[in-house]
C-alpha cells in the first residue's frame, strides 16, 4: 500500500520471473538489494498496459496522424512512450515531450529511431 506503479512479469527462464523496479521508486521506497517485499499485483485493464498522461491523451485525439503512427507501434514500445512521456512532473515538459515524439513518429513516417528520439528530447 506504500506505492504502486505499472510493470510486468520479465523472464529470468527456467519458468521463473522477475519485475524490473526503477531507481526512483527502489529510492523512495527506501529497498536494499536481497530485502524482501509483501507486494500485491493487479491487472491493469488500460487500453496500453499503463495509465496514460493527459497531455498524451489529447494529443493522440488532436492528431490523427500521430495516433495512426502511435497505435502501430509495438505495445512494449507504446508503453515506452507513454512512460517517456509522463515521467516529467510539470504538465509543460509532457506536453513538449508529446509533441517531440509525434513530430518524430511523422518525420520518420511511424518509425522510432531511439536515438534521434532522445537527442531531440533533451533539446525540447
Amino acid at each position: 500500500g506504500l506505492h504502486s506503479f505499472s510493470c510486468a512479469f520479465m523472464p529470468m527462464g527456467n519458468e521463473e520471473y522477475f519485475i524490473l523496479m526503477n531507481k526512483p521508486t527502489v529510492k523512495k521506497l527506501n529497498l536494499k538489494l536481497g530485502q524482501s517485499l509483501d507486494i500485491s499485483i493487479t491487472e491493469d485493464k488500460s487500453e496500453f498496459g499503463m495509465p496514460m498522461c493527459e497531455e498524451l491523451e489529447v494529443m493522440l485525439q488532436e492528431d490523427p496522424e500521430f495516433d495512426t503512427f502511435f497505435r502501430a507501434l509495438t505495445p512494449g514500445t507504446i508503453r515506452s512512450l507513454i512512460y517517456l512521456v509522463g515521467k516529467f512532473k510539470s504538465s509543460d515538459l509532457r506536453i513538449r515531450s508529446a509533441a517531440v515524439v509525434a513530430d518524430h513518429l511523422k518525420v520518420n513516417s511511424g518509425k522510432i529511431d531511439n536515438k534521434m528520439l532522445y537527442e531531440a528530447l533533451k533539446n525540447k
